[in-house]
């Protein structure tokens, strides 16, 4: 009686015990990290100990602190960290994952900010950055600050990053950019946005004087004024993806020096000759993924001179493209002559001239995933006339008719699915063997011409020259006996 009531009391004992130890991980688990969290210890928080436990770990110049979770369960959630080995520099940061709430100046890697080049922020919990945060940071090249929290952005926080290079602020909550909040930034070559619903402004990017590239993929853009870009005239990548405008935005056109245009997954509905203007430099150009675009029209890519890759991939509604849309068809100066990769994979098309592109110079062929019509138009992409499409996952199948359903294109013959051409074989192959029977004729004639003829040639040579023969008179007895017989002879008396 006694063991039972000793063991319920120690079972009673044990379950009190789980459910606060329960209750406090939850408590720890879900409290939020607070300001005073970050000051706590004064000279920072001690780092890379090289013990087994440490929070983060310092190796070649990088200092990696992501998902820090201590044994109390509670989250990394400042930068402000005290490195054990006073001769390693830092090169290289990475506190991604963690519970950051703010940025501040002089509690970010303190020490190091002169030889740090690379800091990355990303899925933190980011709300506040300080003024001048990153003023001692004269040598950053890459600051990344993607999936936080940041509502709003001022000049101040970009103090003293001269020379950094790239910019991610994807996937925060920035709805407004003041006038020349990127005035500090004279260098930046990449700056990326994405998931922002930005409110465009016309003075937004002044500053950004070396800018080359600009990501806004699904900012909810559904027009651009046709300023937006006017400060940043030396952009040569441009990314538009998932944003709901219908016509690719004026601003666009006005980039002479783009090289790269992505609007993938965009409302656009056709790309027809006004879609991009003539003198663009670009080189690629991706429309894949979207849901409305119905035709390519005609010369839609007319005097894009430098193109020489295009992606319309997954464009379920894309039915038709023009004869002409690179200029092939018709006797113009505005032929796309760069062109060497083209890819419709997974679209409706049933057919595409051959007059669309130009052959000579195209080095990939990607059109698996559409319906195609083996017919006398199609024709020419069977039996590995122009590619065998060994680079692509997807292999060109015939969707009719119905007796070449589900059959590869380069396994199709030719005369198989056209009935022309096959009328065209046979008679090329009447024609042939007629040929050859006349040349055999021709041949049997002229040998039995050739013999007869050359009997006839003996014979008479055998009438008009009886045989004769010759003698040498080059020895000395021949030479005196023919001297005698023309000596003149004796009179007689």
């Amino acid at each position: 009686m006694r063991r039972t009531a000793v063991l319920a009391a120690v079972l009673v004992f044990g379950l009190a015990l789980h459910l606060t130890v329960g209750e406090n991980k939850i408590k720890k688990t879900n409290e939020k990290p607070s300001e005073e969290d970050e000051d706590d210890v004064d000279g920072g928080w001690l780092a890379c100990d090289g013990t087994e436990a440490e929070a983060c770990h310092c190796e070649q110049g990088e200092i990696d602190c992501d998902n820090v979770i201590f044994k109390d369960e509670k989250v990394l959630s400042t930068a402000n960290l005290d490195i054990k080995n006073k001769t390693f520099r830092v090169v290289r940061a990475t506190f991604r994952d963690n519970s950051i709430n703010s940025l501040r100046k002089g509690r970010i890697l303190p020490g190091h900010e002169e030889t740090v080049q690379e800091i990355d922020f990303s899925r933190n919990r980011i709300v506040h950055i300080e003024s001048g945060a990153f003023s001692r940071f004269r040598n950053l090249s890459k600051l990344y600050l993607s999936a936080n929290k940041l509502g709003q952005l001022k000049k101040s926080h970009f103090l003293g990053l001269e020379k950094l290079h790239q910019l991610y602020l994807d996937n925060n909550k920035i709805a407004d950019l003041t006038d020349g909040v990127f005035e500090n930034l004279g260098s930046l070559r990449r700056l990326v946005l994405d998931g922002n619903k930005i409110k465009f402004r016309r003075g937004m990017f002044e500053g950004l004087d070396s800018l080359e590239e600009l990501s806004l993929d699904n900012c909810a853009i559904d027009d651009l004024d046709v300023t937006a870009f006017q400060a940043i005239p030396t952009l040569k990548k441009l990314s538009l993806r998932g944003n709901p405008f219908t016509e690719v935005p004026r601003a666009v056109n006005t980039l002479s020096k783009l090289e790269f245009l992505d609007v993938s997954g965009t409302n656009i509905g056709e790309f027809h000759a006004k879609s991009l203007k003539d003198d663009h430099q670009v080189k690629q150009i991706y429309i894949s993924d979207m849901p409305f675009l119905y035709a390519v029209q005609d010369c839609a890519f007319c005097g894009l001179e430098r193109l020489e890759r295009i992606y319309m991939n997954n464009c379920s509604k894309l039915h038709e493209i023009h004869p002409n849309a690179f200029g092939w068809s018709t006797l113009t100066d505005s032929k796309v002559t760069a062109l060497t990769h083209f890819y419709v994979e997974h679209c409706n098309l049933t057919t595409l001239s051959e007059d669309t592109l130009p052959w000579d110079t195209l080095e990939e062929l990607g059109i698996g995933g559409n319906p195609w019509n083996c017919s006398c138009e199609t024709a020419y992409l069977l039996e590995d006339e122009y590619f065998s499409y060994e680079y692509t996952n997807t292999f060109p199948r015939c969707a009719t008719p119905p007796k070449l359903r589900g059959q590869l294109l380069m396994s199709v013959a030719q005369a198989d699915a056209c009935e022309s051409k096959a009328s065209i074989e046979r008679s090329g192959r009447f024609a042939a063997i007629f040929m050859l029977m006349l040349i055999l004729i021709f041949c049997t004639i002229g040998i039995y011409l050739c013999v007869v003829t050359k009997r006839f040639h003996l014979l008479l040579q055998r009438v008009q020259h009886p045989q004769v023969s010759y003698s040498n008179l080059a020895n000395k007895e021949d030479q005196q006996g023919l001297e005698q017989d023309f000596q003149p002879r004796p009179q007689e008396v």
